[in-house]
């Protein structure tokens, strides 16, 4: 009897603790699914917060752009009158053309842009304005320049001055645009100012 009694305690005692453990690993488990389900949101939110500063990004390079695409109207045109007589040796500016689009007049019949001309008695500066300055970009202006008088002939004779212009210009590049025969220009503290001088 006495046996009996402590098989039943014994056995009373392993249920209690069975089902001890399997009310702890229930816990676990909610604890667990909990946990995996905050998880979860918190991925949803970063992946929306991602989302949103992916499209708060684009929207600010699309901005940039379009502003970039301004640069010549709202930083460029307005000093170049100043830097025409002050480092170009202008007497006075006659013309001031900003993104001036031309048929040639000679042979073939082709069509060009150019960002700024500016002219005045006996010489003309014509402005190439690129947002990312490259060696590339720059090779191309002396080619652009030799086309010139075929799209202004009523410039031909006067002095060919050649500008490189953008917000800024990285310094490894100064003498890629001093060999081109170019001047230089970009923002200074200020305003623009010239920053390269074409060599000779």
């Amino acid at each position: 009897m006495i046996h009996m009694e402590q098989r039943v305690s014994n056995m009373e005692s392993t249920l209690a603790e069975v089902a001890h453990i399997q009310l702890q690993t229930e816990i676990a488990l909610k604890e667990n699914r909990l946990q995996m389900e905050q998880d979860a949101r918190r991925r949803e939110q970063d992946a929306r917060r991602r989302e949103d500063d992916t499209r708060r990004m684009k929207k600010a390079w699309g901005d940039l752009a379009n502003k970039m695409g301004t640069i010549v109207e709202d930083v460029v045109l307005p000093n170049i009158p100043r830097l025409a007589i002050t480092e170009f040796g202008f007497s006075e500016v006659e013309d001031l053309m900003p993104r001036v689009q031309r048929t040639s007049r000679h042979g073939e019949k082709r069509w060009t842009e150019y960002d700024v001309v500016c002219a005045g008695p006996g010489k003309v500066v014509v402005v190439e304005v690129k947002s990312t300055p490259t060696l590339d970009k720059i090779r191309e202006v002396p080619e652009r320049l030799a086309a010139f008088f075929d799209f202004f002939p009523e410039y031909k004779g006067r002095e060919l001055i050649g500008v490189f212009a953008s917000w800024s210009i990285d310094p490894r590049l100064h003498a890629a645009i001093r060999e081109a025969g170019l001047y230089g220009i970009a923002m200074g503290e200020d305003t623009m100012e010239v920053v390269v001088r074409p060599a000779g």
